[in-house]
């Protein structure tokens, strides 16, 4: 690691601590997948969560569905874990801890573009049901949410996300060119992974308290940057098979709604096929 590396990882890292709301971090050269790092973390260590684990390399890093998740130096992929007393009491709103944190990390990418202080409506994030944040119509990071789970109930949660900061675009593979971009790309400067972490992280702890304050909080700042309202999407679900429709943005639950020709209808579970 070259010595500017060093130091922007030993500054963000003494930040992290300073702040006082995470009891471990961990930051690895490789793993498997930062989220079965965290999730062993917390079933060995119950007490001391909220814990933080980030790699440079991931070898089996995976999506939604069982997707691989490509994971190249200059990607963040980190994993938040936390116990539920960082949730709203209410059990039944959990499950949407998914776009909840699809909010915290839309927020935090427009805070690195700079869109708070600028007139560039391009950069503003959208996001793609349940959470994937895009930018300027190409995919900039992914979120995947596990139960921890203790005695067959869930004690807790893994958060872990995956965000390009600095990507060498010639070794991605040909398929992703069209599809994802990264923080630099669309800044026009270097966006390193260590300031993504920091502004990550404190979004994160921020939208949940504001969740447990407020359980509706997050909602309408969804939809407002939700990626598929009026678009025709095309869906896979094991509730309804496949189905072509308008997406009507998300219900009170944070369930995907669609209308076709002869109903409206939620989804609670689906993989987003296409959109146009």
């Amino acid at each position: 690691m070259e010595q500017f590396s060093v130091i922007r990882r030993r500054s963000a890292l003494a930040d992290l601590r300073d702040a006082g709301w995470l009891r471990h971090i961990d930051w690895q050269p490789e793993v498997d997948s930062t989220n079965n790092l965290a999730k062993q973390w917390y079933l060995a260590n119950p007490s001391e969560v909220p814990a933080l684990f980030v790699a440079d390399q991931q070898t089996a890093g995976r999506g939604r569905s069982g997707n691989q998740w490509w994971s190249p130096s200059g990607c963040l992929m980190m994993s938040l874990v936390i116990p539920l007393t960082e949730l709203p009491t209410e059990l039944s709103i959990h499950p949407q801890l998914s776009l909840v944190s699809g909010v915290a990390v839309a927020r935090a990418v427009d805070t690195l573009l700079g869109v708070e202080n600028a007139s560039h409506s391009e950069f503003y994030s959208q996001l793609k049901w349940p959470n994937d944040v895009y930018v300027g119509g190409k995919k900039v990071a992914g979120i995947l949410i596990e139960a921890v789970q203790s005695r067959s109930q869930a004690t807790g949660f893994a958060i872990g996300i995956g965000i390009n900061a600095q990507i060498n675009w010639p070794d991605a593979p040909v398929q992703l060119l069209e599809k994802a971009t990264c923080l630099s790309s669309m800044a026009g400067r270097p966006i390193y992974c260590e300031e993504v972490l920091l502004e990550v992280v404190e979004n994160l702890q921020a939208q949940l308290a504001d969740w447990r304050a407020d359980a509706d909080c997050w909602m309408n700042e969804w939809r407002e940057c939700c990626l598929l309202t009026d678009r025709v999407v095309h869906v896979r679900s094991a509730e309804s098979g496949e189905v072509i429709g308008l997406c009507q943005g998300i219900d009170s639950q944070g369930r995907l709604r669609l209308r076709t020709e002869s109903h409206t209808f939620s989804l609670n579970a689906c993989e987003i096929v296409s959109w146009s």
